[in-house]
């Protein structure tokens, strides 16, 4: 399309595309000749009123009109259109340049206008390629009326070659016939003489003229386009579907064979072309069209090949027209023209040309149905994907000339194939002409050669020789190499590697990509021979042929190309049909621009690392998903049942025996936990860190699980990681039990020497103080538990032991003692309200001050609120009138009276006194009462007799009543005149007066009591009174009353106030102290509320109970003080409770409790070492003897064979095929690669009870889950924070839209994922310089990492060796200064005997920087012999890699080489490798945690280059980090890392003694999680401690196991060269002088340098090694026939008895059968019948006999089991509970020997044979059971036992092996 763009007067801007040329075949087809014509309003204001109008020469006129155009907006415009005049175009003989002119107006103004350049093209002018090339189509003419007459003429041909002239195209649906017909069309037009014309220059862009199908006819000549329409005009004429190919400078014409069309109109991708056209296909024929002008005799077939061949080049291809589909795009022919009257003539005959087609040749055709690529991805597709490399190195998808291929001259290479299959051997020959280079794309291309080569090649073929492209030098070492390589990876690998590859994909990465690439289609496996004078021969490998999967899953996943249907090959006559595969892949790809199928051959090495794995999941999906890890992978959730407990150390230290888990290698709690979780059952991930001892706790995991009778399958992918394990087991004598069978290493020989080594193992009796030492140890371990739960467990007062010593010695003040709660009231929570009370004391007493000095202190309201402090107030000012009348009262009766009067008790006082006083006036006027009436001997008289008497008188009748009274009143004359009336009131006057009388007696006695207790006297006061009264006695004495009376009430007023103050206050005033504070309180009464603070919180603190901290604070005692005061007799009370309750702490002292943990020390390693033994005892009991005779057939018999003769014959999986029984119990331990696993163990067999994973981070989940299915329970154990799987030269094999079924990175991560069970090991061990972890700890484990700190803690091991250096980034990309500078150290190391004794590694952050050190050092080694001996083969060899491959290797000295940095000009890059990319963190952190001593990091960069700003990585931004550590020995913060220390005081308090004694002290000192809790040092050498003490702490309580805190800490510590001694809490709070005593005697020794000494001779008296217990061996004969015991025959006298006379139910007969069977029990019925007819004389056993037997019988106990109805019998049931014997030689037959016996005897002989045939058993058995042979009666019941047992589900029966069975 042509298009402009034009703005005028910046009001519009116009853009238009349109056509530049136009002919008549387009406006005929309905092309728009205008495609777009936009108009922009680029003015500030709107458009109105717009139109646009189109003229121009030959053109029609057109316009249209629109209202609006917003400024800024635009408009298409599609009612305008630019329209040639049909008539114009049908005329015109040559193209007309024109054009047209464009107007746009608004409100009639002109706002734009141009003129357009436009070409008319003739009638039969073709455009070219740059405008719409495909309507070429237009000028293929069907309807032309020449061409029935060409049709004739070819039907004449057809009907020679065929037999049918009829022009039937697609009819037939054979692709033959078609072809026929265009040979027809192709031999009638030759036959027209037509000559050939050049075209015009460059036609296919520009275009030409054309010369139409009559045209050529008439005129007999045509160019080859011309020609090339001419055919495909007469093709589509005939119904056949025509192509035109146009190359540069060239066309051609082709015909589809079936009735296709392609998708697109025009297609540019010549393979298409080749592939429809090829052998298979055939759906597609090209044809020379040029040759129907040629003069020579070109068949229709050579011009065939002619096209062909010119389509090889690529380059010149340009594309092809699809004619059917042109028509089904309305581009029609073009109409035809009439000249004359409708006749035509022919002016020309032309030149005769000579009909060169005889026949037609047949090709081939499959009918293919390639099956639907729509599948949904699955999870196992995903898997199957990722264990095939799709990366351009792997040459089975990107094969290149070179070593590993010998490319050969092929031709017809199907017959190749066909002659191996054969079995025929094949030499090589070199090129036979000329050397022959590839082709541009580095593929040789056999058919160019055919000429010249194809007779000859064909020949050597026939002679069993193969013709290479490669020179005779060239050929030979080719040769050479290939077979040496080929050798090399049969022997080392086991696997062949070397094939015949057969056809060659030929296939590009993307549609954009260049660069072809070519891969093998089939690979047959072939075997090269080496022959004398270097002559080599390949043939065929004994197996089959196969499909290159790698390719084929490639096509799958990156290109949706499906061929699963070749899933089995198609076979021919001789092997596979390989053209049919061809077309298969041909079929396939036939949308793929420029692929196609090579059909070349060439031998070459090809790798198929891990089509096993592939091959193993592909073949066992539905198997897999069996497995509840690999099911719970598939779904993406864990399918595992819930576990009931989390398995924690702490609880396994407390209630497991040593004996219930067999741990043979020292342990810490994190490992103990993985080890017992690994025994339940379930599966778990294990987290191993650096150094984390994975191995060991692996190793540990084997033995338990060994020792537990099961089977476990240990996987690592690197033979490093398997070898580290294995060397393990070796030193705990496992090797022979555990079978390893890693890839790099399987061979047969190396399988089958392992066998014969466990065969031979010798068997120990398990040691008999195991279970006695066990129980020892475990009391053991529960005392020392015992006492870290006394000190450090929660009482019922919610502290610990531990917290209350830890606070006791905080305080500092001295304890109260007195006045303390209740020990049960003390608790945690008691004390901390305690404490919070201090700080609000604090913020009371900064309100009121000190108590005691405040002006209202003594008066404490019981609220704040008004209604209760205004009575308050109230009340005190009553109370002050009130005193004041008191006091003036007072002083008045002082005064008068002169009774010195004060105190309360002196008031009291007046009051009795007055209160007597009152009662003598009153007794003084009774008396005159009295006396005035009667006499004074009246108040002598009885009272109470005198009443009574009167009473009784008043009781009387009448008449004796009077008489009485009479009497009575008689009697009572003699004290004056008394009638009846008055008799009653004289005694109660009398009574009175001697009441009165009585009770001033009584008043007296108190009174004088009262004023004694006073301290007074009461006889002075009153003779003071007496004086005062004097004789004036009645109005003293009334005076004195008023006074008293009148200060008593008012006193009683003020007690009534002091109540009333009481029941309002808390403090319970009393009057004297009322009266002491009145004024000061009424005068500061407005304080009252801030003072009441005081008084809540007062009654608050002893609402609590604690008073005595009340009473200091209001004693002047700062308030802290007095709560610690208070808080440390608190302690105090609970610590001595605690003790007191505890008999182990009662009786604790730390040098007794050291003694005990040395002794724990020494019988855990005994016990170690006792478990070992046991373990290698359980597991060489489970190996048969092989001494002994072995039954033919048997598993056992088998192995041996096999051992003898090599395994002659049979491969690894043969022969573990064979013994599926014996090899588990030989060796329950297998350790191989994932790889190994799918080679050898078959996804049927028994499967393990653990699998597991070692380097799990590194491995791929599709790698992984074929090992996992062939286990119950999964073990992932790996590192996330370490190396991922290897990404280099990966692709992504995953789509988008399957990202959610997409694994993660690895095996871990999936896991992980999953939320399976986690266990973390968190002790680090192979630094021996805490400095060497701790950045790595730091930034990528959070400091969990329990690492050990260093006696030189303040020297760091991680230094930086600056290097001026320059990073060759342009070139090398290395840095040879650095490189030279680690040499350079190396050299020096090793020149040094000291430093020698250390291992070295080296670590490059590239390969290329890693290469070149250790060219510089080898360089440098080899000048110095002795110290390459040194270097290289030490215990450790020194080694030079890279971080993609140190992971898994250490060394005690790591060089750690940089290399980048800045350039020559002074510039650095932020590219460092494989930092950048993600995970680059993981790659930093295996790097820099391999080293044991030190590192030492040689770098040109500087920390300060790195900036960050340019690079986001975590991996750079760690190397930053790790650079800045190196040089200042500082860590990068992290927050959050550590946790908060232990505030110990014991700690605080060891320190301040030790440096009052001179020494040097830190606390806590190391960089994790673990400290040592106190360093020492002396003064001279600050820098090195020289003692570490432990204490009993936070720490040592959160150590899970005994171990832990008192075999693992210690132990570290010391190889650290720690000297560490503990000291215990309960030592240091008891006698702290002791203890520090104990200290300072350390100390001492560590600074005369005298050893620590260590309980080192127990530890190591005993140490099991199986090599040196043979001696002690159990005998074969001990180890079978275990179940055989003698027969012990009965004796029993003959005693004749007569026949006749015979009583069968006689009890003397039960009594002797009874007597028989106490000896020889069981026994059949029939035997004992026996007996007893033997023991009574007679001659056989008859009826009565038998009557007699089963009389005898009847109460016995009958055996359940039986064959054929024979029973057996006991005494009783007892005697027949778990009988496993079996007796040998005895008088019995075959049916008298019960059946308990012959199963025993046949479940041994299984057990001691494993497994073996049926039909073995009854030969063997019968031999246990006595028989020299085994008779048809023998076999017969021996037999039916079996089948009994198997019914029975005692033994199995698989293809006709009987094994046990296993529950």
């Amino acid at each position: 399309m042509a298009g402009q763009i034009i703005k005028l007067n910046d009001k519009v801007v116009v853009k238009i595309d349109y056509l530049p040329s136009v002919n008549y075949s387009m406006m005929n087809s309905g092309i728009e000749v205008c495609n777009s014509l936009v108009l922009e309003n680029s003015d500030d204001k709107d458009l109105c009123d717009l139109s646009v109008e189109i003229n121009g020469q030959y053109l029609k006129d057109s316009s249209c009109r629109f209202e609006l155009l917003k400024k800024g907006q635009s408009v298409q415009v599609t009612a305008i259109k630019i329209e040639p005049d049909f008539s114009v175009l049908s005329e015109i003989t040559e193209a007309v340049k024109s054009s047209f002119h464009l107007v746009v107006k608004s409100m009639d103004d002109v706002i734009f206008e141009q003129d357009y350049p436009i070409t008319l093209l003739s009638y039969e002018e073709w455009a070219g390629s740059n405008v719409m090339p495909e309507h070429i189509a237009a000028f293929v003419v069907p309807n032309n009326p020449l061409l029935p007459k060409i049709k004739l003429s070819a039907a004449l041909f057809l009907e020679k070659w065929t037999g049918s002239a009829a022009f039937d195209e697609y009819q037939t649906q054979d692709r033959n016939r078609v072809r026929a017909q265009v040979a027809a069309i192709y031999e009638a037009l030759r036959s027209e003489g037509i000559i050939y014309s050049a075209p015009p220059a460059s036609f296919e862009q520009t275009g030409q003229r054309i010369r139409l199908a009559d045209k050529v006819l008439m005129d007999k000549m045509g160019t080859c386009l011309d020609t090339s329409l001419l055919i495909a005009s007469c093709l589509e004429e005939i119904g056949i579907y025509p192509i035109i190919l146009v190359l540069k400078g060239h066309a051609m014409v082709g015909a589809w064979l079936t009735p296709n069309v392609f998708p697109h109109m025009v297609c540019d991708d010549a393979s298409y072309l080749l592939k429809e056209t090829a052998d298979g296909n055939n759906n597609l024929v090209l044809l020379e069209s040029t040759a129907i002008t040629s003069s020579e005799s070109i068949s229709f077939e050579e011009a065939v090949r002619s096209a062909l061949q010119k389509m090889k080049d690529d380059s010149q291809f340009l594309y092809f027209v699809d004619i059917h589909r042109c028509r089904l795009g309305n581009i029609r022919p073009l109409p035809q023209r009439i000249e004359k009257d409708g006749k035509w003539t022919f002016a020309n005959k032309g030149v005769e040309h000579q009909n060169a087609t005889e026949t037609i040749k047949n090709f081939s055709h499959y009918d293919l149905r390639l099956e639907d690529a729509g599948k949904p991805t699955t999870k196992q597709m995903i898997w199957e994907r990722k264990l095939l490399d799709f990366s351009l190195r792997n040459n089975l998808l990107n094969t290149r000339l070179g070593r590993k291929v010998i490319p050969f001259i092929s031709f017809e290479i199907e017959h190749l194939e066909d002659h191996l299959q054969a079995g025929e051997d094949y030499s090589i020959t070199p090129s036979p002409g000329k050397k022959l280079e590839p082709n541009a794309e580095g593929m040789y291309d056999s058919s160019q050669q055919a000429t010249e080569y194809q007779a000859y090649v064909s020949e050597l073929i026939r002679n069993h020789k193969i013709a290479s492209y490669l020179t005779e030098t060239e050929l030979q070492n080719a040769l050479k190499h290939v077979y040496r390589t080929a050798r090399t990876s049969l022997e080392e690998n086991g696997a062949n590697s070397l094939f015949l590859a057969l056809g060659m994909l030929k296939w590009y990465e993307t549609s954009k990509s260049e660069q072809p690439r070519y891969a093998p289609i089939l690979l047959l496996p072939v075997d090269i021979v080496r022959r004398s004078n270097n002559n080599y021969i390949i043939r065929k490998r004994d197996e089959e042929i196969i499909l290159n999967i790698t390719l084929v899953e490639l096509l799958k996943q990156n290109f949706r190309i499906n061929l699963d249907i070749l899933k089995e090959l198609p076979k021919d006559e001789s092997g596979v049909d390989v053209k049919l595969i061809f077309t298969y892949f041909r079929r396939a790809i036939i949308e793929q621009k420029k692929w196609d199928v090579i059909e070349e051959s060439m031998l070459g090495l090809f790798s198929f690392n891990k089509f096993v794995m592939w091959n193993d999941i592909h073949s066992n999906a539905d198997k897999l998903k069996e497995n509840v890890v690999v099911a719970s992978l598939i779904d993406k959730q864990d399918k595992q049942e819930m576990a009931e407990n989390a398995v924690d150390a702490r609880s396994i230290d407390k209630e497991s025996a040593p004996m219930d888990y067999a741990i043979p290698l020292d342990v810490d709690s994190s490992q103990m936990e993985a080890i017992v979780e690994s025994g339940t059952g379930r599966s778990f991930i294990l987290h191993g860190p650096p150094g984390t001892g994975k191995s060991q706790t692996i190793t540990n995991m084997i033995a338990n699980a060994l020792y537990q009778g099961k089977r476990v399958l240990f996987v690592a992918e690197k033979m490093a990681a398997l070898s580290v394990v294995q060397s393990r087991l070796e030193k705990i004598n496992l090797a022979p039990f555990c079978l390893e069978l890693h890839s790099n290493k399987a061979t047969k020989k190396h399988f089958l020497e392992q066998m014969d080594e466990v065969l031979k193992v010798t068997k120990i009796k398990s040691p008999e103080e195991y279970a006695q030492r066990s129980d020892e140890l475990f009391n053991e371990r529960k005392e020392l538990i015992s006492y870290m739960e006394a000190l450090h467990h929660k009482s019922s007062s919610g502290l610990s032991l531990y917290d209350c010593i830890s606070e006791h010695l905080s305080i500092k003040e001295d304890e109260i003692s007195e006045q303390l709660p209740p020990k049960e009231q003390i608790t945690a929570d008691y004390i901390a309200q305690c404490r919070e009370q201090v700080e609000q004391i604090n913020a009371i007493l900064d309100i009121v001050g000190q108590p005691n000095q405040h002006a209202l202190y003594g008066l404490e309201p019981i609220d704040n609120r008004q209604e209760t402090l205004d009575p308050i107030h109230t009340i005190l000012q009553e109370f002050k009138g009130q005193h004041e009348k008191f006091a003036s009262q007072l002083e008045k009766l002082n005064a008068t009276v002169s009774l010195n009067l004060k105190t309360e008790k002196d008031i009291q006082w007046l009051k009795m006194f007055a209160n007597m006083i009152s009662s003598e006036k009153e007794r003084d006027e009774l008396h005159e009462t009295i006396l005035s009436s009667y006499s004074e001997d009246i108040l002598k008289m009885d009272v109470n007799a005198y009443s009574r008497e009167w009473e009784e008188v008043k009781s009387k009748w009448f008449l004796p009543r009077y008489f009485a009274k009479k009497k009575y009143l008689k009697s009572l004359q003699v004290y004056g005149q008394v009638f009846e009336s008055g008799v009653e009131n004289m005694l109660k006057l009398v009574g009175d007066y001697q009441n009165f009388k009585k009770s001033l007696k009584v008043q007296a006695e108190e009174i004088i009591s009262y004023a004694h207790s006073c301290g007074f006297s009461h006889q002075e006061r009153y003779e003071t009174y007496i004086q005062f009264i004097g004789n004036q006695t009645t109005g003293r004495r009334q005076e004195f009353l008023y006074d008293a009376e009148s200060l008593t009430a008012i006193n009683q007023d003020l007690a009534c106030l002091t109540e009333e103050l009481k029941g309002l206050t808390i403090s319970q005033n009393a009057k004297d102290d009322i009266i002491t504070h009145l004024g000061v309180w009424l005068s500061n009464y407005n304080g009252i509320k801030d003072w009441y603070h005081w008084v809540d919180k007062k009654r608050e603190l002893k609402q609590m109970g604690a008073l005595p901290v009340v009473t200091l604070i209001e004693e002047g005692v700062i308030p802290n003080e007095a709560m610690n005061g208070f808080l440390k007799g608190m302690y105090h009370v609970l610590i001595e409770t605690a003790i007191d309750e505890n008999e182990q702490l009662r009786m604790f002292n730390g040098l007794k409790f050291r003694q005990k943990i040395e002794k724990y020390k020494r019988d855990t390693a005994r016990f170690q070492e006792l478990s070992k033994e046991e373990l290698y005892s359980k597991l060489a009991s489970r190996v048969p003897s092989t001494s002994a005779a072995i039954a033919e057939g048997s598993e056992i018999s088998i192995l041996k064979r096999n051992i003898a003769n090599g395994g002659r014959g049979n491969s690894i999986r043969s022969i573990m095929d064979s013994i599926p029984t014996l090899l588990p119990r030989l060796c329950p331990c297998m350790l191989m690669s994932p790889i190994s696993v799918a080679q050898y163990i078959d996804l049927n067999a028994e499967k393990f009870d653990l699998v597991i994973f070692d380097e799990a981070s590194q491995m791929p989940t599709s790698e992984a889950v074929g090992a996992i299915a062939r286990g119950k329970a999964l073990i992932v154990v790996g590192d996330s924070k370490q190396m991922p799987p290897t990404s280099f030269f990966s692709s992504n094999q995953v789509d988008e839209e399957e990202a959610d079924i997409d694994d993660m990175e690895s095996i871990l991560d999936d896991c992980i994922t999953l939320s399976l069970c986690e266990h973390q090991l968190n002790w680090h061990y192979r630094s021996k310089h805490e400095s060497l972890i701790a950045f790595s700890n730091s930034q990528y484990y959070g400091n969990n990492l329990l690492t050990f700190p260093s006696i030189d803690d303040h020297v760091a091991k991680v230094t930086l060796v600056p290097v001026n250096g320059v990073y060759d980034k342009g070139r090398t990309r290395s840095n040879p200064e650095e490189s030279k500078a680690i040499v350079s150290e190396i050299i020096r190391r090793l020149s040094d005997t000291e430093l020698q004794k250390y291992s070295i590694g080296v670590v490059a952050f590239s390969k290329v920087q890693g290469d070149l050190i250790e060219d510089d050092l080898l360089e440098a080694l080899d000048k110095n012999p002795q110290l390459k001996e040194i270097a290289m083969n030490g215990k450790e060899p020194i080694f030079v890699k890279n971080l993609e491959n140190v992971q898994g290797d250490e060394r005690d000295v790591i060089l750690f080489s940089i290399g980048y940095g800045a350039d020559k000009n002074g510039k650095v890059s932020m590219n460092f490798g494989p930092l950048n990319n993600a995970g680059g963190e993981r790659r930093l952190n295996v790097a820099v945690s391999r080293a044991r001593y030190e590192m030492m990091v040689f770098s040109t960069l500087k920390a300060s280059q790195i900036d960050l700003k340019r690079s986001n990585a975590k991996g750079v931004e760690g190397l930053k980090g790790f650079l800045e550590f190196a040089e200042t020995g500082k860590l990068p913060f992290v927050s959050g890392t550590t946790h908060n220390l232990d505030t110990n005081v014991m700690v605080e308090q060891i320190c301040d003694a030790l440096a009052r004694k001179g020494y040097i002290t830190e606390s806590f000192v190391g960089r994790s999680n673990f400290k040592v809790d106190i360093a020492v040092s002396t003064r001279e050498h600050p820098e090195k401690f020289i003692l570490g003490i432990l204490c009993d702490g936070r720490t040592y309580f959160e150590t899970k196991t005994t171990r832990d805190r008192e075999i693992v800490q210690p132990s570290v510590l010391r190889m650290l060269n720690w000297r560490v001694m503990r000291v215990y809490s309960i030592d240091w709070y008891e006698n702290r002088e002791r203890a520090l005593k104990q200290i300072l005697q350390e100390l001492k020794l560590a600074e005369s340098g005298k050893s620590q000494s260590e309980p080192t001779e127990e530890t190591a008296s005993y140490v099991f090694d199986a090599d040196k217990i043979k001696e002690s061996g159990i005998s074969d004969s001990v180890v079978r026939n275990k179940a055989l015991r003698p027969y012990n025959e009965c004796e029993i006298e003959t005693k004749n008895v007569d026949k006749d006379s015979f009583n069968p139910y006689d009890e003397k007969y039960a009594r002797t059968i009874k007597r028989i069977l106490e000896d020889e029990q069981p026994a059949t019925e029939s035997y004992l019948c026996k007996r007893l007819a033997k023991a009574i004389g007679f001659g056989h056993a008859g009826a009565n006999v038998q009557r007699a037997v089963s009389f005898a019988l009847s109460s016995l106990y009958q055996d359940p089991l039986s064959i054929d109805g024979i029973y057996s019998f006991w005494l009783d049931e007892k005697s027949a509970i778990d009988y496993k014997n079996y007796r040998s030689p005895s008088p019995r037959s075959i049916t008298e020997i019960p059946t308990i016996e012959i199963v025993n005897a046949i479940k041994e002989v299984i057990k001691e044979e494993f497994s073996l045939p049926k039909d073995k058993i009854p030969t063997i058995a019968a031999r246990k059971l006595g028989f020299s042979s085994a008779g048809a009666k023998i076999c017969d019941v021996i037999n039916k036992t079996i089948g009994l047992l198997e019914k029975n589900s005692v033994v199995v029966i698989t293809n006709g092996m009987v094994t046990l069975y296993q529950e």
